[in-house]
């Protein structure tokens, strides 16, 4: 309950726990509550996870769906090209919904979401 009524005051959150505790759950929640600082439901919100089994519970895709970019690119300037199409797209989001995000918070991810 806590995290839901932290994601209705647009507070960033981060929801931790062992298996099977509802993070995954919580996250679908989330996306469906009203927003407060909106007034409404939030519509224009990115729900990303590393795996496509991650992606298809949490009904969203995977980051590198998302953000342009192939599972193997590890070249952050080819990571940052690719992406440079999406950018309108991810500069519009009013959220990132992030689920196992343990594999996607790397500090080359989060320079590419940064710079963005």
């Amino acid at each position: 309950r806590r995290a839901i009524s932290q994601a209705q005051d647009g507070k960033s959150l981060f929801v931790t726990g062992p298996a099977g505790s509802g993070k995954t759950y919580t996250l679908v929640l989330i996306r469906q509550v009203p927003i407060r600082k909106y007034g409404k439901k939030m519509t224009n919100v990115a729900t990303v996870a590393a795996t496509n089994n991650a992606a298809l519970c949490c009904d969203g895709e995977t980051y590198h769906s998302y953000f342009g970019f192939a599972p193997n690119d590890v070249d952050i300037d080819t990571v940052y090209q690719r992406s440079s199409r999406n950018r309108r797209k991810i500069a519009a989001l009013q959220a990132i919904l992030i689920d196992e995000g343990q594999e996607i918070l790397h500090p080359d991810t989060l320079s590419l979401s940064n710079a963005c």
